[in-house]
């Protein structure tokens, strides 16, 4: 894509930004470009972690998060918050994404998902 938008003229950010034809997803990377590129506390990782982990437990009691990527490592900052949610009886976690993310709105937590944008991966 990039390629492409060079070959159409286009040299900087803003010039995409003022001119370009962009995608709902490709409008949000430009929106939060400049705050993806920081790196995120362990302090605010954990501060994270126990609001979801909270938050989680109120819908479905007994749930397991773990977080995991580079806060696991034990890295001092993150690129990103990555958590795996799991239940012992290998079922209760199914579906808890869209009723997590709506009980963290209702806290006043931002989501991504408010600029209809995730990035779920699911591994068995």
């Amino acid at each position: 894509q990039a390629k492409k938008w060079i070959d159409q003229g286009y040299q900087t950010l803003d010039d995409l930004r003022a001119k370009a034809h962009l995608t709902h997803n490709q409008q949000v990377g430009l929106k939060y470009y400049d705050e993806f590129l920081q790196r995120i506390p362990r302090v605010e990782i954990q501060e994270i972690e126990n609001v979801v982990k909270e938050t989680a437990e109120l819908l479905r009691p007994g749930i397991i998060l773990t977080t995991g990527g580079s806060y696991r490592r034990g890295q001092q900052t993150c690129g990103d918050c990555d958590m795996i949610i799991t239940h012992p009886d290998r079922k209760s976690h199914e579906n808890l994404l869209i009723p997590l993310v709506e009980s963290l709105k209702k806290k006043g937590k931002r989501t991504s998902d408010q600029d209809k944008m995730f990035n779920i991966n699911m591994y068995i």
